[in-house]
């Protein structure tokens, strides 16, 4: 296994040190999908995905060192930009004036149980309420906060919609169709690397029961 658990840590330190009370809604997108709701959740915490699914688009961070753990039910990540590798540009959203230092090279993915995802960088905290709309359908219900004065320009929407839609989306599509084929199994790895989802999957049956 090629990522970490967190050590003990404190709740709040696990989250990101982001006052969000000191941001500003600078964007709402709404984006359909063709896949059921808990698809695209499954696929926000699988860790395996990074390497492959977003190795451009996330290639400047240190998949290798990518910690990860569980806040009662919420899941919580973290992971640095690689030595050398460059920020990823802001285009015209401003850097959050109150991150410290140690922030600004962290890019944290998040789960508030059982359906928001959320996202944060230097410039931005982003939520994607992944909202059910049928048995093979959902929405994607994206808010973008940012530092007052920010904007969400053609450029960075583009970018933000390379990751949540054609590329995360994407690949969640294809496997709500491959789910009806009998050559659709358990890989090798995923006791190690799909175990976020099948935790996923205990805490959301213990509400249901």
């Amino acid at each position: 296994n090629r990522t970490h658990s967190f050590p003990t840590r404190r709740s709040s330190d696990l989250i990101g040190p982001f006052d969000t009370s000191a941001l500003t809604q600078v964007a709402r997108l709404r984006v359909p999908l063709r896949c059921n709701w808990k698809l695209y959740i499954e696929n926000h915490i699988d860790v395996l995905h990074l390497w492959y699914l977003h190795d451009q688009s996330l290639g400047m961070y240190d998949h290798a060192h990518f910690h990860h753990g569980w806040v009662g039910p919420h899941w919580v990540s973290d992971e640095q930009l690689r030595p050398g590798a460059e920020r990823p540009r802001g285009g015209a959203m401003l850097p959050i004036a109150h991150l410290p230092d140690a922030e600004r090279d962290v890019l944290r993915a998040n789960l508030i149980f059982p359906n928001v995802p959320t996202s944060s960088s230097e410039t931005m905290w982003i939520t994607y309420q992944v909202v059910p709309t049928g048995p093979e359908t959902s929405e994607l219900d994206v808010r973008v906060f940012g530092e007052p004065g920010s904007q969400l320009d053609g450029s960075s929407e583009a970018i933000l919609l390379s990751v949540l839609r054609d590329e995360d989306g994407f690949a969640v599509e294809q496997i709500q169709r491959v789910l009806r084929s009998p050559r659709f199994e358990v890989g090798p790895l995923a006791a190690a690397h799909e175990l976020p989802i099948t935790r996923f999957h205990e805490l959301l049956l213990e509400r249901l029961r």
